[in-house]
């Protein structure tokens, strides 16, 4: 009994962990400007939002705009 709890807490923990990260996968879309002593870009990181970076602009995919308007802002 106590295994086969210990190996469900294990399941679900690996569960919940694992359905925090999101996948995005729609068109990237201008997001904002590359500032000098700007921590866009850590921030970004920070919380798992991938970026592009051209000619100093940030591209995010379309589907992470709320998340980094969110977080970032």
């Amino acid at each position: 009994m106590k295994l086969t709890l210990s190996f469900l807490s294990f399941f679900m923990s690996i569960v919940i962990l694992s359905s925090c990260e999101k996948e995005y996968s729609s068109d990237y879309v201008r997001w904002g400007e590359k500032i000098d002593g700007g921590n866009s870009i850590e921030l970004l990181e920070e919380h798992n939002i991938p970026y592009k970076l051209k000619k100093g602009i940030i591209y995010i995919p379309e589907d992470a705009v709320n998340k980094a308007s969110y977080c970032c802002s």
